[in-house]
């Protein structure tokens, strides 16, 4: 038997990670697209009861607003949403930029400019994975020590066999 050349292997897995990540990406643009049409639905209801209210009041010059809340509810939601997510797509890896799409969507997070996502992903989401992996609840695809331009990859651990006929 011919050995695969390792080139060869590399472009399969790289294709296959990419079209995982294509796929997943394609099912979370579908649920914002979901909540999109629905907000929009939510606006033209309460344009027309305003309108009925008040008759005079032009809703479109009522100025948007980004209501006051917790960005993450209760203590601890951050560390759930992560697990929830990774448990989700058990046993593949979720790279830490889907990662990021998916918490940003999950709790509504807007980000100004590149560099608060970038200060927000390093400050808060990188060290909560750190944290998960030192506890045993994630797993991180390659070795933190060896340096790529690629974002990292994490799953859910795996439970790990008892004994090898359980392999």
């Amino acid at each position: 038997m011919k050995k695969t050349p390792s080139a060869l292997k590399w472009l399969a897995e790289t294709r296959a990670r990419t079209a995982h990540d294509l796929a997943e990406s394609e099912r979370v643009q579908a649920a914002v697209l979901a909540r999109t049409e629905k907000l929009r639905e939510e606006l033209a209801s309460l344009d027309r009861t305003l309108t009925i209210y008040n008759p005079e009041l032009q809703p479109e010059q009522v100025q948007a607003v980004q209501g006051h809340r917790p960005n993450y509810g209760q203590r601890g939601n951050l560390t759930f949403a992560i697990a929830r997510i990774l448990q989700a797509q058990s046993p593949h890896y979720v790279s830490t930029e889907l990662l990021l799409v998916l918490l940003c969507a999950e709790f509504n997070l807007q980000f100004e400019t590149p560099q608060e996502l970038s200060r927000w992903r390093k400050n808060v989401v990188a060290r909560r994975l750190r944290h998960m992996l030192d506890q045993g609840l994630v797993e991180r695809e390659q070795d933190p020590g060896v340096w790529t331009v690629e974002f990292g990859r994490w799953r859910s651990a795996q439970p790990i066999a008892a004994r090898l006929s359980d392999l």
